[in-house]
């Protein structure tokens, strides 16, 4: 586990943070983790998928990281289809944001939304993804980072259908 220091100026009196970021559950590299970001980027967040066997897995490597994801309950699997499950969607996110790099010094990425009552179970969602990836909340709907995700956030919000609520920014504290 390794750590980000964040530093936000209050007044007069800087108050520093650490916040830990959480290591994948599964290891780079290998047959699971190439699986779970071919599920997300070919949209298996939102909905159950047709997914035949990649040419560069052997049949046992495929079915092995299948059954790898689903013991873990990273993903759900209904006869031929496969869809993430919450955990899955966490997961993958981690995937595409564990590459991006740290913002110049002084700027953060900033991550505001706006998400209805009714959907309560969206915000809490949402809430729990930016905890998981190293954000800090600031206000209840306001979040910072000091990595360059704006990208990758982007295109997992508007794969989840979730980006009309939500805007990201990447600024400066002004002085």
């Amino acid at each position: 586990m390794f750590f980000v220091q964040i530093t936000t100026i209050d007044g007069n009196r800087t108050n520093m943070r650490k916040t830990p970021v959480k290591p994948l559950k599964i290891k780079a590299n290998t047959p699971a983790f190439e699986l779970i970001q071919l599920l997300g980027d070919r949209g298996a967040a939102n909905d159950f998928i047709f997914l035949k066997k990649p040419g560069y897995f052997s049949p046992n490597r495929f079915y092995n990281a299948v059954r790898k994801l689903k013991d873990n309950k990273l993903i759900k699997k209904e006869k031929d289809k496969i869809k993430l499950t919450e955990k899955g969607v966490l997961e993958y996110a981690r995937t595409k944001i564990e590459k991006t790099d740290l913002l110049p010094e002084g700027t953060d990425c900033i991550v505001v939304f706006d998400i209805p009552e009714t959907e309560r179970k969206i915000r809490d969602f949402l809430s729990k993804l930016l905890e998981e990836i190293a954000f800090i909340r600031i206000q209840k709907s306001v979040w910072i980072s000091p990595f360059d995700n704006a990208a990758a956030l982007k295109e997992l919000l508007q794969l989840l259908g979730y980006k009309k609520w939500v805007r990201i920014y990447n600024g400066q504290e002004c002085k």
